[in-house]
């Protein structure tokens, strides 16, 4: 997807993808916001680009920008997607969502306190034929917090709805994503306590160890630049005895291979 530039205006105003400067600003500070940092003109630039390919307005709340980290989703909600099926001339609503149980049956009401294990919901086009359906299963989009906790059920049911409108009208809202699909923010990992130092220090060296018995014993067998790389993704100490325990195993496979340096004499 290519983005447009930042344009200069005559009298020095600023335009993005035919945004006012004052415009731009308003939408990077509620529906194209990241958490800990202002979005930048080239993800405004993208996000804008994207509202004018599907149609939705920003300033509606009709589309925005979900950030993990430095990555950047556009979604919109629910009618969003029905908005873009509409449009097409095509779109007959869909039919009643369902939802299945662990025996694999289907029911149009939930009434069990427990989540069910899937949702199904069917779109319906012009012309008559079957609807297209799409299953949303529970596991694969439950979040564990906020809505999915407290109406479960009403959650997954947009889920499938939302997949089942991208299959049948794929060209109008391909790569449009409602928010209860987006993924959940992975948690940053908390530093490491005073005794994990101490031990992650210690298998830090242990690592070390290895790696240049094996570098002595056989050349060229550790990818130097590789491993520094591991080592550095390693931040817990269950990361870093991994990474020890693949490189023990390493070195007693070569060592049955045989094919180290040999004392002359």
């Amino acid at each position: 997807m290519t983005t447009t530039a930042v344009a200069k205006k005559d009298g020095g105003g600023e335009l993005i993808a035919g945004y006012t400067r004052d415009q731009v600003d308003l939408i990077k500070e509620t529906v194209c916001k990241p958490k800990k940092r202002a979005a930048t003109d080239n993800e405004l630039a993208l996000f804008l680009h994207q509202c004018r390919q599907v149609g939705l307005d920003p300033f509606s709340g009709q589309v925005y920008a979900i950030f993990y980290g430095d990555n950047m989703s556009i979604v919109t909600g629910i009618d969003g997607l029905r908005i873009l099926a509409e449009r097409t001339g095509n779109y007959e609503g869909q039919t009643p969502t369902e939802w299945c149980n662990d025996d694999g049956d289907w029911s149009e009401i939930w009434t069990k306190q427990s989540p069910p294990i899937a949702a199904k919901s069917g779109v319906r086009r012009k012309g008559g034929g079957e609807p297209t359906y799409a299953i949303a299963h529970w596991k694969e989009f439950n979040k564990g917090d906020g809505n999915w906790k407290s109406m479960p059920v009403h959650m997954l049911g947009k889920c499938a709805e939302a997949l089942a409108l991208r299959k049948a009208f794929p060209a109008a809202t391909g790569g449009v994503y409602t928010p209860e699909e987006a993924p959940a923010e992975k948690p940053a990992l908390e530093p490491l306590a005073t005794d994990d130092r101490e031990q992650a220090a210690e298998i830090d060296a242990e690592i070390k160890s290895v790696s240049d018995l094996i570098e002595k014993t056989y050349p060229g067998k550790v990818n130097a630049k590789a491993l520094a790389r591991e080592r550095a993704a390693a931040k817990t100490v269950a990361q870093k005895e991994k990474l020890r325990g693949q490189l023990e195993k390493k070195f007693e496979a070569l060592s049955e291979d045989g094919d180290g340096e040999q004392d002359e004499g």
